[in-house]
């Protein structure tokens, strides 16, 4: 919900278009090695329609969090566990959760206002709206 939160205030803003191609708001170095990057709207990733795997189903993500329960690995080390694989389905044909999604939004969101995902939730969202209990890791 913050992911989307953000987006639609960037929207507002002026700074996105949700109807655009994720690779012009990515890094040519993530949105090159992503399947249809071009083709995949910011939008696809919100509704989860883009047809990217999510990683924490991905067998090897799973046995890596077994293996090493106390250390989490990176957003970027997350993302390889999926980001060459095939696509699930045609992107905007059908639907699956996928925290892969949240992860490109929380990239395309930091890339936009330059600032770290953090700073960016605790200054558009928590601060305002006073939330006293929540925090991102």
């Amino acid at each position: 919900i913050y992911n989307a939160t953000l987006l639609l205030k960037l929207q507002e803003k002026g700074l996105i278009n949700l109807d655009r191609p994720i690779s012009e708001y990515l890094d040519a170095a993530i949105a090159n090695r992503l399947q249809k990057s071009s083709e995949i709207t910011v939008r696809m990733l919100l509704n989860h329609t883009s047809g990217y795997r999510n990683m924490t189903i991905d067998p090897a993500y799973q046995l890596a969090q077994l293996n090493h329960p106390f250390q989490q690995p990176s957003l970027k080390e997350q993302l390889e566990f999926v980001i060459e694989k095939p696509l699930l389905f045609i992107p905007g044909k059908d639907f699956f959760y996928s925290n892969t999604n949240f992860i490109l939004s929380q990239w395309i969101i930091e890339k936009i206002v330059k600032k770290s995902y953090k700073q960016v939730l605790q200054e558009e969202i928590i601060q305002p709206l006073g939330l006293t209990r929540t925090y991102y890791g």
